[in-house]
């Protein structure tokens, strides 16, 4: 494992007792500056433009938006940035998005202070570090259940959670009534839901995934 070279860090997570914990197990750390951290987007996007942290700690939901888009606009903006998403979002479709897009880490919340530290290492030397760990017996995520979704079965959910009877759907889509019913559900089987109004809450992460 390469040695650790000097970095100043900036967090951006809305728990605060989670920052406040990453913080307490990297201060000590001779090597460490830590610049602060920020609750949102917004707050983060102000935060690294003035303080230009080496690297970024990013949580994956933030209250104002998607973790990813954030760190895409910061990496056009500093090309020189490394980016470890630290989440609880276990999901490898979103593991893959972000390195795909050359994110440097992705650690779920439950890592430890030496993986963290192995995954900093890692990172200044412009190489990924990834924590692959969903096994394939362990239940989806909802962020992959909704990546499984058809395009006609976003369709629907978006109409549903818009208040459209299924009638009303029928008629804008061109299907039957019988097509709409079976899709409805399909849909609440695929995601594991009981009824409409779960559905209904389920409908802005789609439209988070669909921007």
């Amino acid at each position: 494992m390469p040695e650790l070279k000097p970095v100043r860090i900036f967090h951006i997570d809305d728990h605060l007792l989670f920052t406040q914990g990453v913080y307490s197990l990297l201060y000590d750390v001779p090597e460490i500056t830590w610049l602060g951290s920020a609750t949102n987007m917004q707050q983060g996007l102000q935060g690294c433009r003035v303080l230009q942290p080496d690297l970024l700690l990013l949580d994956y939901f933030l209250p104002d938006g998607n973790g990813l888009d954030l760190a895409k606009q910061l990496m056009q903006e500093d090309p020189s940035l490394h980016v470890i998403f630290l989440t609880m979002e276990n999901s490898r479709s979103i593991m893959q998005q972000c390195k795909d897009m050359g994110i440097g880490g992705y650690l779920l919340k439950s890592t430890g202070r030496t993986e963290l530290l192995d995954a900093i290492k890692t990172v200044q030397q412009r190489q990924q570090y990834y924590m692959w760990r969903q096994p394939d017996n362990l239940p989806l995520s909802e962020h992959d259940k909704l990546q499984r979704l058809s395009k006609r079965e976003r369709e629907i959910v978006l109409l549903v959670c818009e208040g459209l009877t299924t009638a009303e759907i029928a008629d804008k889509l061109s299907l039957s009534q019988l097509t709409v019913s079976t899709h409805r559900k399909n849909l609440l089987r695929k995601l594991d839901l009981k009824n409409a109004a779960q559905l209904a809450m389920l409908a802005t992460r789609i439209k988070e995934m669909d921007r």
